[in-house]
């Protein structure tokens, strides 16, 4: 042999291997011996290819014919068999092996030579053919035949596609659909229809289509047909719903207020842009669209509100772009629209006016138009104390000023009231909290720089500031046991006091005794009496104390105190003989209450005071000292009291065996319990 020389050699007997052998080659040209079990008598042809380390073959080499015979014609192939696919004809049988290759013949001729036991082939649909199969052999020798008989079925139209679904794009849709069924016929293409308005788009057998030239905006469903040899198929079902939408910001605003026939109409002119900050803008029969990367697309529609915003040098002006729609259709007639610099609110009670800043910011917190101010009647005037502004609103004003912020004052009584103050020029200064309403008896507060303002429906708008505002505060407002005030605070009371009168009574201050409730009764009245502070009595220095004993009350003072029950009328104790009883346990105590007030100007520059079980007496000399038994101050009296021989008492009543004594200046009482003797002893 000649040519390259191969790792090993395959051995094909007739075409097929009959072994792999590593080849000693000598010579030239090369030559080999190989051993063979036995040489076949008939005909074969030997050949032979180089197979290199990784199992590649080569080609084939030329072949050397050995014997004189052939072998006898394969046998008939087994197996046959056969199924249609539309037009198409798939055939199988049983392989007779690599040495062996096919013929497929229809009514006698060759249609087919296939190397494999399997061929598929072309077939007219509807007709019935018999295809018969040989076995040829390396000779050419034919085998007989085996057949089968197969008839393709007729074609039909596709049926309708399946799962139809659209997105809306710019002016257009993307449709896609499951494939119809072919039918017995391939299908050829697609033609996808939009309803409304008919557009047809169609495919070659994509099942993706866009259809183009479509109205953004509107609503459009989409059916598929498909077309084979047959013809065209139905319908598929309606896609759900898509609407085309443009992808720029000032038409999708228009698409999305409902086109021309929402509120803005049919378009004026093309979109405008390089204005300001990178904006655009296009007319509309009744209105425009307004966009800039920073607001978004807005409406501004025809009237009132765009009118004025054009007044002010539309987006180049104060108020900037619109940051939200012309909004119409609040309450009396109102239209408002929000911007950067502010809003521009129309209203039939207050015009045209422009809201901005932090003044807006708390109007529109509040609730804006439907809110307790409702629309502005006025722009927005400064230059006021500290740097201050407000604007007045339907129902109140809104005050500012950089240190307390902005907040709401409410038409009404609390609102006159501070007016009648003079405004923030005024004492109260600026209001530092809204109008708040809601309190008890329909009450309304508001509080300021300097104080505040109480309303109700049963006490007028009355100022409360300072110590007497914070008493009555830490009393519990209006809720508390004084109610409402009544009066403002009156001041230039003695050591610089003052007082402010309540619905249930009042609270006094001065530099040196605090702020204190002096509620309105009989302690309030015994006071009154005494010429209240600048009486021996003074300021309170304590509030007025309920709850005692019997339904008792008392309050403190500068000079004493006042006391009273159900059983005892309004009293004052004062001094040593107040010291004395308070040291007996003060209304607890044998004496109970006070029931006249002290006596002085007795003998020796004395004094006394009758209580509910007793006395007490009081000199220079003798000190306060208590009468609490009956019958031993019935003797002393009998004897002149303090004027007779046995003077003032020098000290309380003790006990003795069998009652008890009590010492005085000039001698000794004793009682004796079992006889209520009183003895004398001087």
């Amino acid at each position: 042999m000649t040519g390259p020389v191969a790792a090993r050699y395959s051995l094909l007997q007739d075409g097929a291997s009959v072994g792999t052998y590593a080849l000693p080659l000598t010579g030239s040209p090369q030559t080999f011996g190989l051993t063979l079990a036995a040489m076949p008598s008939y005909e074969t042809r030997w050949q032979l290819r180089g197979v290199d380390d990784l199992g590649r073959a080569s080609a084939p080499s030329n072949a050397i014919t050995t014997g004189t015979t052939r072998p006898a014609p394969p046998a008939a192939p087994t197996g046959v068999s056969g199924r249609t696919d539309g037009s198409r004809v798939l055939l199988s049988w049983d392989d007779a092996g690599p040495a062996y290759t096919y013929t497929v013949r229809v009514g006698g001729s060759v249609v087919a030579s296939p190397r494999t036991a399997g061929v598929t082939l072309a077939a007219p649909l509807g007709v019935t053919r018999s295809y018969a199969v040989a076995v040829v052999d390396a000779w050419g020798q034919s085998s007989a035949t085996s057949s089968v008989t197969l008839t393709p079925a007729g074609a039909s139209p596709p049926a309708a596609p399946t799962g139809v679904t659209a997105v809306g794009g710019d002016r257009s849709a993307v449709v896609r659909w499951t494939a119809a069924t072919a039918n017995g016929s391939p299908v050829t293409g697609y033609t996808v229809t939009a309803a409304p308005g008919g557009a047809t788009a169609t495919t070659t057998g994509a099942t993706t289509a866009t259809l183009t030239g479509l109205t953004n905006g509107t609503a459009y469903t989409f059916s598929v047909t498909a077309t084979n040899a047959a013809g065209t198929g139905p319908a598929s079902a309606p896609s759900p719903a898509a609407v085309p939408r443009s992808t720029d910001p000032v038409g999708q605003a228009w698409a999305a207020s409902g086109g021309e026939a929402g509120p803005l109409g049919a378009s004026t002119a093309a979109k405008v842009c390089g204005l300001v900050g990178g904006g655009c803008f296009q007319t509309f029969q009744q209105g425009a669209v307004y966009w800039s990367p920073g607001t978004g697309a807005r409406l501004v529609l025809s009237g009132p509100v765009r009118d004025r915003w054009a007044a002010t040098r539309w987006e180049t002006g104060p108020l900037g772009y619109p940051v939200g729609d012309t909004v119409c259709g609040a309450a009396g007639g109102t239209c408002s629209q929000a911007f950067q610099g502010g809003s521009v609110v129309s209203s039939t009670a207050g015009g045209t006016r422009v809201v901005r800043g932090a003044i807006r910011d708390r109007w529109t917190a509040s609730g804006s138009l439907s809110g307790p101010l409702g629309a502005p009647v006025g722009e927005e005037t400064c230059g006021l104390r500290d740097g201050g502004c407000f604007q007045a609103f339907e129902r109140g004003a809104v005050y500012w000023s950089p240190g307390t912020g902005a907040r709401l004052v409410l038409s009404g009584a609390v609102r006159d009231r501070w007016a009648a103050a003079r405004w923030e020029t005024g004492a109260l200064g600026y209001p530092t909290g809204d109008t708040t309403c809601g309190l008890r008896d329909a009450g309304c507060f508001q509080l300021f720089q300097g104080g505040s303002v109480y309303v109700s429906a049963g006490s007028r708008a009355t100022v409360v500031t300072g110590a007497l505002r914070d008493r009555w505060g830490a009393s519990g407002w209006e809720n508390g046991a004084l109610g409402y005030p009544t009066a403002d605070q009156v001041c230039g009371l003695r050591d610089g006091g003052c007082f402010q009168t309540f619905q249930k009574g009042a609270v006094y201050r001065s530099n040196t005794t605090g702020a204190r409730l002096v509620l309105s009764g009989a302690v309030r009245d015994r006071w009154a009496a005494a010429r209240w502070e600048t009486g021996a009595l003074g300021y309170p220095t304590g509030d007025t104390t309920c709850g005692l004993r019997d339904g008792g009350c008392f309050q403190l003072f500068q000079g004493g105190s006042v006391y009273v029950s159900a059983g005892s009328r309004a009293t004052v104790v004062t001094g040593a003989l107040r010291d004395r009883w308070g040291a007996s346990g003060w209304e607890n105590g044998p004496l109970g209450y006070p029931t006249a007030d002290q006596v002085c100007g007795l003998r020796d520059g004395g004094c006394f005071q009758v209580f509910q079980q007793g006395s007490v007496y009081w000199s220079p000399a003798s000190g306060a000292h208590a009468l609490t038994n009956r019958y031993t101050r019935e003797r002393w009296g009998a004897l002149g009291w303090e004027n007779g021989r046995l003077g003032y008492p020098l000290e309380e009543e003790r006990a003795v065996a069998g009652g008890t004594t009590q010492r005085f200046q000039g001698g000794t009482l004793t009682f004796v319990a079992a006889t209520t003797e009183v003895r004398v002893a001087y």
